[in-house]
């Protein structure tokens, strides 16, 4: 509706404007100055009355009958008093005036919208005076649309004459929307167009319905196995969306009478997990049998890992090189009747096993521990006498160890269950071992290593994470040994570390009865516990930088139980008598330590003192002790086992006055004192 008001509203303006331009003409000419101005700008608008008022202000002066009379009563409007075809005011209907103007030669030419040729109305009036507009700039009376022409006018500034023109219709400006298809769960639209200046729509824009998924191509039919269920793979006709569907049960193991399944290979009460190398680890059995073998195989894929076993029906368990890793946790404290690891392979290759402690296996010793099933008190023994054999090569690692020369490192957990060795050999291959490669609080009798001493204070001790689980470990040596031979040299007595040497390793010389040690120049530092342990080392000669004084635990306890710390060349206070080191200050006479292999042992004569640890000897089975001794340290006969009796020179009361420290006849075997004038048993 407010279209139609706007295009009434510019036809009458048009009106308006044709009506004051054609009053102007009849007093000059227009832009052409002195040419005719012809009135087209309104073709197809002009009513016969509408060219009457243009015809007159052009300088007709008849009456609108006569113009009409004059046009053969042509008029184009439906005929009133006259008939079609008829003379008549209203003349011919279909016929309208396109044209009125005035000619260069006075004339008025009017033209009929039938005609083609103008029709000369005669002289309207005499020369007509000439006079030349100035215009204001181009107006807008009504601005174009797409469809309906626009006015612009301007204006004499002299006469006022108002000139006009119409501005053509701007025309649609159409704009396609091309169509969106439909997708699965998205509507579409159908093609679109419209005018982006009017609105107007020419093609209407609907919406399509979505699609809707249709799961009919297959993608992947997957068949079931043993554990899981079989499924088909769809894909949408019309999309790359896929869905499962169509499952299928599991078809569960079928199990042969070796418990391995005939469909998928599993094994029957084995647990195993697949690992990033995609290999398979052993995480547990449940099965009853007491000799177990660990596959090398599990599904064509290999058996790489044994990380944690609990079971107490265990007897043997059997495993080849294949095994990489090993949770060596599990075999020691979890299955309680495991008597025999047999391993298919050499020794080099069972130190290339990365020996580990699971999560699982740590947690469950902790809860041990805290359940009280296991403590740092009782472990030990029961350890030591419950360890499985460990069997390589179909030889038993028990008395002796002989590692081959192949051999760099000796890992964590290596020989930790071979509780009953008496003997090692290390060859100078060696360059790393853990600290627990043995078990930490297990003494042996002899340890060989076949390098230097340089090489041997050289070798890197690493530390393990089970080190947790014992508040006291850091105390006990990688090995713990009554002798240690170096190069085929047993470390006793002194003890020359050799020029070059910088670095004195942890734990290198602990527990060895080394009574004096010389430290060269050389040495910038001793790593903690070296020297842990040597009670009997009483001399130091410091050449070193290193600030070592008598009784400090710095420097790796060197001088912790020594009697002098010498910096200078000095003369030596230790005698060596049949074995026996005796270190003699002012009136002390002082027992150091026996580094002899007799069973029936007679100390030095006036000696006042048994120093700690001195008499530590498991083969001693007499001892004959002089009565001057005043005074017998703590552990003096230590883990001498097999002493029978100790044969004092004095009587019941001088033993009995003898100052004893606590626990000096600790681990020895159930002896009797005999005195001069009578005897005492242990327990008196």
């Amino acid at each position: 509706m407010k279209k139609k008001i706007i295009l009434v509203l510019c036809s009458l303006v048009l009106i308006v404007f044709a009506l004051t331009f054609v009053a102007c003409s009849s007093a000059g000419n227009d832009e052409s100055n002195g040419q005719s101005n012809p009135i087209n700008f309104l073709k197809d608008v002009f009513t016969f009355e509408q060219a009457y008022a243009y015809a007159t202000d052009l300088g007709f002066s008849g009456t609108l009958d006569e113009f009409v009379e004059l046009l053969s009563g042509k008029d184009g409007k439906d005929g009133i008093d006259g008939k079609d075809g008829a003379n008549g005011k209203d003349g011919k209907d279909g016929v309208s005036v396109e044209k009125v103007e005035l000619g260069k030669d006075g004339h008025l030419y009017v033209t009929l919208s039938n005609d083609t040729e103008p029709m000369d109305c005669g002289m309207v009036s005499e020369q007509m005076p000439t006079h030349v507009h100035t215009y204001s700039d181009w107006f807008f009376v009504c601005l174009p649309t797409c469809t309906v022409p626009g006015l612009k006018q301007k204006v004499c500034s002299e006469c006022g004459y108002v000139y006009g023109e119409v501005v053509e219709a701007a025309g649609h400006n159409v704009v396609s929307v091309e169509e969106v298809a439909p997708t699965c769960t998205s509507a579409g639209w159908t093609k679109a167009s419209y005018c982006d200046r009017c609105g107007e729509v020419f093609e209407k824009r609907e919406q399509i319905s979505a699609l809707g998924h249709s799961f009919t191509e297959v993608v992947q039919t997957i068949s079931p196995t043993c554990t899981d269920k079989g499924y088909t793979i769809y894909k949408c006709e019309h999309c790359e969306m896929t869905v499962v569907n169509d499952y299928v049960n599991a078809l569960g193991h079928d199990y042969d009478e070796n418990d391995i399944c005939t469909r998928c290979g599993d094994m029957k009460y084995f647990s195993f997990e697949l690992q990033s190398n995609d290999t398979y680890a052993l995480v547990d059995y449940t099965g009853d049998k007491a000799e177990l073998v660990v596959p090398s195989k599990l599904k064509e894929k290999d058996v790489s890992a044994i990380l944690y076993i609990e079971n107490n029906s265990i007897n043997t368990i059997s495993f080849g090189n294949h095994i990489k890793k090993l949770d060596i946790v599990s075999f020691g404290y979890l299955c309680q009747n495991l008597s025999k690891i047999n391993y298919i392979g050499d020794i080099a290759d069972w130190c290339k096993i990365e020996m580990t402690s699971s999560n699982r296996s740590m947690n469950k010793m902790m809860s041990l521990v805290q359940n009280g099933d296991l403590s740092q008190e009782n472990y030990r023994d029961e350890l030591l006498t419950n360890m499985p054999t460990l069997i390589i090569d179909n030889q038993a690692i028990t008395d002796t160890l002989v590692i081959p020369n192949e051999v760099r490192k000796i890992p964590f957990g290596a020989f930790v269950l071979c509780t009953k060795l008496k003997k090692v050999y290390i060859p100078n291959s060696v360059i790393q071992m853990s600290k627990w490669a043995f078990f930490p609080e297990m003494m042996l009798d002899e340890v060989h290593y076949d390098g230097n001493i340089r090489e041997w204070c050289a070798i890197e001790e690493t530390n393990s994470s089970i080190d947790k689980l014992y508040s006291m470990l850091d105390f006990y040596p990688v090995l713990a040994a009554k002798a240690l031979y170096i190069g085929g040299e047993k470390i006793e007595g002194e003890l020359v570390i050799p020029e070059g040497v910088s670095v004195i390793r942890k734990n290198a010389f602990n527990l060895t009865r080394i009574t004096s040690v010389i430290i060269p120049e050389s040495v910038t530092k001793i790593d903690t516990n070296a020297f842990w342990g040597c009670y009997n080392l009483v001399e130091v000669y410091n050449k070193s930088a290193l600030d070592i004084t008598v009784g400090s635990t710095e420097n790796g306890r060197v001088a912790e139980h020594a009697k002098a710390v010498y910096t200078e060349p000095y003369e030596s206070k230790l005698s060596k008598v049949d074995g026996f080191y005796v270190y003699t200050d002012e009136d002390d006479k002082i027992l150091v330590c026996y580094v002899g292999e007799e069973s029936e042992l007679m100390l030095p004569s006036e000696i006042t003192k048994i120093g700690k640890y001195a008499m530590k000897s498991k083969d001693a089975t007499s001892i004959t002790i002089p009565s001057s001794l005043l005074r017998i340290d703590e552990y003096a006969f230590a883990y001498c086992t097999s002493l029978e009796e100790i044969n004092y020179e004095g009587t019941c009361e001088q033993w009995a006055a003898i100052e004893k420290a606590s626990d000096w006849d600790s681990e020895t075997g159930e002896y009797v004192v005999h005195c001069s004038d009578g005897d005492i048993a242990k327990t008196e």
